[in-house]
C-alpha cells in the first residue's frame, strides 16, 4: 500500500516498524558481530543521507517514520544484535559492553550537533542515543541482579509477555478512547488521568503476574 499508493494515508504503526526492522536484521544476523556493527552504521548513514535529500516530508507525515523510517529502525536493530552478542560473550566481551554502549551514546550526542535528535524523523542521532542509553540502563539492571541475586518482579513479568501486554494495552486504552467523551479522555482532569493510568498499569501488571505464575508466555 505504501509503495503503490493503493490507499491514502495507510496505517503504519509500531508493530509494522518492528516487523520490518526484524526482516532487515535477519539479512545480516549470520555475519560476524563486528561486520554486523559496520553494516548497521552504513544503513544508518544511507538512511540519514536519503532523509536529508528527499525523504523528510514522507517520513514526517507517517507514524514511526513509515516505510522509509523503518530502514533506520532496521539499522538500530542490526547494531543492537551486535551489542547483544558482546554482552553474551561472558569471557571476553561482557566487560566491554558498558564502555561500548557509552561510546554509542556519546557518538549520538556528538552527532546531535549536526543532525536533529528526533524520534519522528528516526534520525541517526536519535537512534544512536536511544541505543546507547537503553543498553546502559539494561546494564544497570543486570548489575542489580548480579549484586543482589534477584530481578525486579514487575519488569521480569512485563518482559516475558511484552508483545501480548502491548496488545492488551491497546484494548484497555480503548475503554477511554472509544466512548468519544472529551472529559473522559482528551480533556480529562489530571486526577482522572492519574486514575486511568493507574488502572491500565495495574491491570497489565496483574495480567503479567498471573501469566508468569502459570508459565504462559507468548513469543515470536
Amino acid at each position: 500500500e505504501n509503495v503503490w499508493g493503493l490507499t491514502a494515508g495507510s496505517d503504519w504503526g509500531v508493530l509494522q516498524a518492528i516487523g520490518f526492522a526484524g526482516l532487515v536484521a535477519l539479512l545480516f544476523i549470520a555475519v560476524p558481530a563486528r561486520l554486523r556493527w559496520l553494516v548497521g552504521l552504513l544503513l544508518l548513514v544511507a538512511y540519514q543521507f536519503q532523509l536529508n535529500s528527499s525523504w523528510l516530508t514522507s517520513v514526517l507525515s507517517s507514524t514511526h517514520g513509515g516505510l522509509e523510517g523503518a530502514l533506520s529502525w532496521g539499522a538500530m536493530l542490526v547494531m543492537a544484535t551486535a551489542l547483544g552478542d558482546l554482552f553474551h560473550d561472558a569471557t571476553k566481551g561482557r566487560r566491554w559492553f558498558p564502555a561500548t554502549s557509552a561510546g554509542v551514546l556519546v557518538l549520538g550526542l556528538l552527532l546531535a550537533f549536526v543532525v536533529p535528535v528526533s524520534k519522528n524523523r528516526v534520525s541517526a542521532s536519535y537512534v544512536l542515543i536511544a541505543l546507547g542509553a537503553s543498553d546502559l540502563i539494561f546494564w544497570c539492571f543486570h548489575m542489580f541482579d548480579e549484586r543482589f541475586g534477584r530481578s525486579i518482579p514487575i519488569l521480569r513479568e512485563w518482559g516475558r509477555n511484552s508483545l501480548l501486554l502491548y496488545v492488551i494495552y491497546g484494548v484497555l486504552l480503548g475503554i477511554f478512547v472509544a466512548p468519544g467523551i472529551p472529559g473522559w479522555y482528551e480533556l480529562a482532569p489530571v486526577w482522572l488521568v492519574a486514575l486511568e493510568a493507574l488502572f491500565i498499569v495495574g491491570t497489565l501488571s496483574w495480567i503479567g503476574w498471573v501469566l508468569d505464575r502459570r508459565h504462559f508466555y507468548v513469543t515470536l
